[in-house]
């Protein structure tokens, strides 16, 4: 995302410099935080009674206008048991046995139910079991273990449901586990037919829909047209040494310049 920052920033000093300055177009560019650890710094700009015709959330989808994008959903699990030593483990219950049930609840039935949603741009809903821990000693039988659920869903579900039909096919199959919500992002469902998001294709490559979450979902539930769009691969986020070619930083400022003049 420093990527789009630069070819922001540069395409709006190129701009203000060659005719931007006329007062005809207010252009705001805004940094902001938190965009993976609860959205913080777009729901604080909401917050302000921000308005716009069109925002721009800076991410790295190769100058292809993304208009859609899965929400997410992260929940926990916690199963409990009853510890004991593993010499005798029918005095105790196992809780990571009771977590296994869980799991395969969730890989054999919600899984698949969930799949059954889609999204033309972007696919069907999916789950997976991100983390796992539980016990403490290889010689006795564990009576607790945690695990961590990602689920990316299609914009016209809803999370409170989701969170219901999932607790409800684990608590089925294992009645010692509880599911816990962490957090919660919505999807992203913007217009891809609006003016200014046409416009913005112009000067891209094409219309796409991702499987991530991004600021751009928090603007458009606040009532706000947005989009993701900027140069650079998401292939490169959260590797061990992400980079982006200067060509396409180059590419990116003559994509939101052209943009800019054509308002």
């Amino acid at each position: 995302t420093k990527g789009s920052i630069a070819a922001m920033l540069h395409a709006i000093e190129l701009w203000w410099r060659t005719g931007g300055r006329d007062g005809s177009v207010e252009v705001t560019f805004a940094g902001l935080m938190g965009e993976e650890a609860g959205n913080d710094g777009a729901k604080a700009l909401v917050r302000r009674k921000l308005k716009a015709d069109l925002i721009i959330v800076g991410e790295p989808t190769g100058l292809k206008v993304v208009t859609a994008h899965k929400g997410a959903l992260w929940l926990e699990l916690h199963a409990s048991g009853r510890a004991c030593h593993a010499s005798t483990p029918e005095r105790g219950r196992n809780a990571i046995y009771a977590m296994g049930a869980a799991i395969e609840a969730l890989r054999t039935e919600a899984a698949p139910r969930l799949a059954k949603t889609s999204h033309p741009l972007l696919g069907a809903t999916s789950l997976s079991v991100g983390t796992i821990r539980g016990g403490s000693k290889v010689n006795i039988v564990p009576d607790a273990c945690v695990a961590e659920v990602d689920i990316r869903f299609t914009p016209d579900l809803r999370p409170r449901a989701i969170v219901a039909e999932v607790s409800r096919l684990v608590r089925r199959a294992a009645p010692d586990c509880r599911v816990t919500l962490q957090r919660t992002s919505p999807g992203l469902a913007t217009d891809p037919n609006l003016p200014l998001v046409r416009q913005l294709g112009h000067f891209g490559r094409g219309i796409t829909g991702v499987p991530w979450f991004c600021d751009a979902a928090i603007f458009a539930g606040a009532g706000l047209p947005a989009v993701a769009f900027g140069p650079g691969s998401i292939a490169q986020a959260h590797t061990r040494d992400e980079f982006i070619a200067v060509a396409n930083l180059e590419a990116g400022a003559t994509a939101f310049l052209g943009f800019l003049r054509s308002l």
